[in-house]
């Protein structure tokens, strides 16, 4: 895979992950059931993929890389444990900031991990982008005092850091392997925290199904197909950088497709995300190739 195909397909993932809160809306479902069927239904999904092309005995040829995407679906698994409860505890707002310092981490440690190196321009279009962040999530900051929620927002920006750093060490197992390991192991993780919880007792209305089958399998296995198929071909730092344009996608729709109002800080914290992608990116990318 050439870079402009890894660049595309990851920029497609984060686009359709944004659009995650909008499917996700229409599932009278707790958090914790919606996560569950989003990996149970990806999973099996890209089972069926693997079973039609018979490509099986990839996982045996490569242990290693089969170790690393096991560790990194644990730590997504763990990541969105802690990002939900986060929401249910301190709110969106606050839960949404302390997560998106998971890319801060990621791109952190990049020059010790990868060696990747970190110049000015970046740094400073990163912190435009994330100071983009801050003012999109800004306006619905409520804390309460709830010092456990905040520690799990912190958790989950962590747990997303060890999952890209973890992926990005399996070199040589396909974007399709990659991908369903990555979800089983969440999906284990999931179940044993559900059957902790003794969280298995749910009901589905009819109208949920469609939804729950569309961000199961659409944004969610083929989704990650493309995010996982990209990461291993792209620098951290660039994972790290267009990652917001999750939020900025989620935002744009939710104001579009469900009327949620936009605040004034938002529209500026918009461009700013936009501004510091582009300059990151595209101007810190002829500079580094120059």
């Amino acid at each position: 895979m050439n870079l402009r195909r890894a660049y595309f397909l990851y920029l497609l993932s984060v686009i359709m992950f944004g659009c995650n809160g909008i499917i996700a809306s229409h599932i009278a479902q707790s958090s914790i059931t919606i996560v569950f069927f989003r990996l149970s239904l990806g999973s099996l999904f890209l089972l069926t993929i693997i079973f039609l092309r018979r490509q099986g005995r990839e996982l045996i040829r490569y242990p290693k890389d089969l170790l690393y995407v096991t560790l990194s679906g644990m730590a997504m698994g763990v990541s969105w444990l802690f990002l939900y409860e986060a929401f249910d505890r301190v709110g969106v707002g606050i839960a949404s900031l302390l997560y998106a310092c998971g890319p801060v981490l990621v791109m952190a440690l990049s020059p010790l991990i990868f060696k990747e190196h970190l110049t000015r321009l970046k740094c400073s279009a990163f912190a435009v982008v994330f100071l983009g962040v801050c003012l999109i999530n800004g306006t619905e900051l409520n804390f309460g005092g709830d010092w456990w929620g905040v520690a799990c927002g912190l958790l989950s920006a962590v747990t997303y850091a060890l999952m890209v750093i973890a992926n990005k060490q399996a070199k040589d197992l396909s974007g399709l392997a990659n991908t369903q390991v990555q979800l089983l192991a969440g999906l284990v993780t999931v179940c044993t925290f559900m059957a902790v919880r003794s969280a298995f007792d749910f009901s589905i209305a009819p109208s949920d199904w469609p939804w729950i089958f569309f961000l199961g399998v659409i944004s969610t296995g083929f989704a990650c197909l493309l995010y996982f198929s990209a990461i291993n071909r792209l620098p951290a730092q660039s994972i790290a950088v267009l990652g917001y344009l999750e939020p900025l996608t989620a935002l744009f729709l939710s104001a579009l497709l469900l009327g949620e109002k936009l605040y004034a800080l938002q529209i500026p914290g918009a461009v700013f995300i936009l501004g510091g992608a582009f300059v990151a990116e595209v101007i810190g990318g002829r500079r580094q190739t120059s």
